[in-house]
């Protein structure tokens, strides 16, 4: 499921994210009640606050994935100069 939300007020953006992140949520909650959660996220349509990679790669998935950042940017360079996005958490 994809939720598109757009807002002309910038004044509303922490209203709007909220009830966006509280949307997400609660179809969470009622998909897990039911039964019928699948946990895969797609990187392109997941929220800021969701976690796509550990929704999407098991334990080994995420270790190969820090150790190949770790390889190529090992100063975080990346991580700390490009802006948004879902980057491979630090921890």
């Amino acid at each position: 499921m994809m939720l598109t939300v757009g807002w002309s007020n910038a004044a509303d953006n922490d209203l709007v994210r909220s009830y966006s992140n509280r949307w997400l949520q609660w179809t969470d909650e009622v998909a897990t009640e039911r039964g019928i959660l699948h946990p895969f996220l797609y990187m392109n349509y997941a929220n800021s606050t969701q976690n796509a990679y550990e929704a999407d790669l098991d334990e080994t998935g995420m270790s190969r994935m820090k150790q190949t950042r770790d390889k190529y940017d090992p100063k975080g360079v990346f991580w700390r100069l490009m802006d948004g996005g879902h980057k491979i958490p630090l921890t």
